[in-house]
């Protein structure tokens, strides 16, 4: 009498399985995270997923791994939830470079700072976390920008001549006054209204571009 075969899951379902659980995992940490800033050691990381700590190996190999994963699973739903909106220029110049640079301070007056403090924490002692948080976290939000600017410069209501650069000089303030609310408790010795930075930076940077324009202009006369 033949043997029954069996019957095993289908070709791929396994890494399928294994990566929704990764998934899960992450989101369990990114939660923690947000509330707290920080990530454990693989003892507290295990506590908070609610597995062992010889499952997280299994799934993840070390702490490190566990913050590569986790900046890029944050980087993955920013490109998903946040950037398209920061990308797309609304309105004219002025009214697109002031609304960007306030959906950027209410963005990291809710969750997303803690997003860059972790990153920035984890990454000053860590060179390939830094490589990873640089990457998907902070140059994504800077090359989002540089596309709305772009995109103007295109249009031909805002000079540019270098997007990139002029994303970074634009939204720099409004990070660094994050920090110096946040990280560094600033908020109880100086404290910041985010969003008047975020106006004043953008007013700054529209009032250099229109000086910079009628030079331009002034010098090909």
């Amino acid at each position: 009498m033949a043997k029954k075969r069996k019957v095993g899951r289908p070709r791929g379902s396994i890494g399928e399985a294994r990566d929704a659980r990764r998934t899960e995992l992450l989101d369990s940490l990114a939660a923690h995270v947000l509330r707290t800033k920080r990530l454990p050691a693989l003892q507290g990381i295990a506590k908070v997923c609610g597995i062992s700590v010889s499952t997280l190996v299994h799934y993840f190999g070390s702490r490190e791994t566990v913050c590569k994963e986790l900046i890029r699973h944050f980087g993955g739903i920013g490109r998903q939830q946040h950037l398209p909106r920061v990308r797309v220029p609304s309105g004219d110049a002025a009214s697109s470079i002031k609304a960007v640079c306030d959906d950027i301070a209410q963005a990291l007056l809710g969750p997303v700072h803690a997003i860059h403090e972790f990153g920035w924490v984890e990454g000053l002692e860590r060179p390939e976390v830094a490589r990873i948080y640089l990457d998907d976290i902070l140059d994504a939000t800077l090359d989002a920008v540089a596309e709305r600017i772009e995109a103007h410069a295109r249009r031909g209501d805002l000079r540019s001549d270098d997007p990139r650069a002029d994303a970074l000089q634009l939204v720099a303030p409004v990070i660094l006054a994050s920090f110096h609310q946040n990280a560094f408790a600033g908020s109880e010795t100086h404290p910041l209204d985010l969003r008047a930075i975020a106006a004043e930076s953008a007013a700054r940077f529209l009032l250099i571009k229109k000086f910079a324009s009628r030079s331009k202009k002034a010098s090909n006369k």
